[in-house]
This record gives C-alpha cells, structure tokens and sequence, in this order.
C-alpha cells in the first residue's frame, strides 16, 4: 500500500456478498494470527501481551458475525451500513459476537440455554469488563480503591490459560464452518434469502418451555433446516464432517430426519 493515510479513512459503504464472504477469511485468517503470536508470547512465559492478544483475537473472530449481518443489509440503506460499520470497529460489540461463537459451541444441544448464557454475559456487564481486562495486560495505572499502582505483570498464567481455552474453541468453530462451506458467497447468499424475513413471534406472558423458546429465536425448527437443505441440495457445501451436530442431533437426523 503506497500511502498508509488511506486506512485512515473509515469506509461506512455497502458491499457485495464475494467482498463479505472475502472479509470473512480475512477475518479468521488474521484472528487465527493472532492467535499464533499469542501462543509464541505463552511459551516464552510472556502473559500480559498474551492475554491482550488472546481478548484481541476473540474481538476479530467476532467481526464474522458482524459481516454476516450485513448480509441483510439493502444496498441502499446507508443509515444501516453506518450502524453496522460502527459495530464493526467497536470493541465491545466484537467481544460479546466473539465469545457467542464458543457459547454456540458449548451449548448446541440447547439453543434455548444458548440464549440464557448470551444474556447473562451481556447483562452481568462482562462486555466492557473485558476489554478493560485487555487494556491491563498492556498498560501501567493507579487503582485508587487499592490505593496502589496496577502492572500487567500481575496477569498469570491461570488466567491466560482460561481465554486460551476460549479462543480455541472459536475458531475450531470457524475454520470448521469455513471448511465447509458457509462462508461462501453464495452460501450467504442463500442464508439471506431464508432469514431476511425470519422475526420470531415471542408471546410476552406466555410460559415457553426453555428448548422451544430457544428453537423459535434461532429458526431451528422453521429457516434454519430450510436454509441447511438448500446448500446441501444445491451443492453449496464442501464435505460435511459425518460427526457435525444440530441442536443435538447427527445433521442428516435434523435435515431429512434419518440416522
């Protein structure tokens, strides 16, 4: 790039589905990066950069949510790209869609306690928590409730250990569904097709057993084995792992209900 000044300037534009499906890998390739500094900085005992790097690698790997957002997005409504664009640079939205991959992950047997755990990380105010938290693996400052200065050198290897554990499962999740397919332009292509118009009617007052509820918000039992089918009927998917699950069923039980 002949002048640097030029990323500088914030693009707050639409894009295609091929340049959102290209920002996707860029975005695993480089927090999976950044994973790899960080697991350099572990071995060498160096925790305080790792942790930071770690926290900044579940931010990146959130940015896949992000991008896949804009998938339903018209390309003439500019106030929405702006807001997008906005979620897209800010911190805390990064973390919060980052670390929903991992619960996704734990937690796909049940996508109703999937959206419990999405809530109470939210709520109990653990988004800005941790990027403070990656902030302080960087910076010297005073505490005043401590009456004491702050070091990064006080970050230990129990502590890095557990966002390590994070990030693996992030991104195992990612490269797996890379490897697959769904990150394809035509793959999200077809992903807003099937969600575009997908708002879940939730009764206020009404009792939802836990499993239900989750399946409403999250389209298993309506779009989602629709959207799932259409890429596998129309060739969009590479080869699916025989051991890949949905909502806690073999993915040929879920689609065409078989074993």
């Amino acid at each position: 790039m002949k002048d640097l000044r030029t990323l500088f300037k914030k693009y707050n534009g639409k894009l295609t589905m091929e340049q959102i499906s290209e920002g996707i890998y860029f975005c695993i390739e480089n927090a999976t990066n950044i994973f790899g500094d960080a697991y350099i900085l572990i071995k060498a005992n160096r925790f305080p950069r790792a942790l930071s790097l770690l926290l900044l690698a579940i931010q990146e790997a959130g940015k896949v949510n992000i991008l896949k957002n804009m998938t339903m997005i018209s390309t003439k409504n500019q106030k929405l790209w702006k807001k997008e664009w906005k979620s897209f640079r800010k911190h805390e939205t990064k973390d919060f869609l980052g670390h929903n991959i991992k619960t996704s992950s734990e937690f796909n047997d049940s996508p109703g306690e999937y959206f419990w755990q999405q809530l109470f990380y939210k709520t109990n105010n653990f988004v800005p928590e941790r990027e403070k938290v990656r902030q302080l693996g960087l910076y010297i400052d005073y505490i005043p409730s401590d009456k004491k200065w702050w070091s990064p050198n006080e970050i230990n290897k129990k502590m890095v250990k557990m966002a390590e554990s994070e990030v693996i499962k992030i991104l195992y999740k990612l490269q797996m569904e890379k490897e697959i397919g769904f990150f394809s332009a035509k793959a999200l292509k077809i992903y807003r097709e099937e969600f575009n118009n997908f708002h879940p009617e939730i009764e206020l007052g009404k009792e939802y057993e836990i499993e239900d509820f989750g399946n409403r918000l999250f389209g298993l039992k309506g779009p989602y084995k629709k959207y799932l089918s259409r890429l596998i009927k129309e060739g969009v998917l590479n080869k699916i792992p025989d051991n890949l699950t949905i909502s806690g069923k073999h993915w040929k039980e879920f689609i065409y209900g078989q074993d």
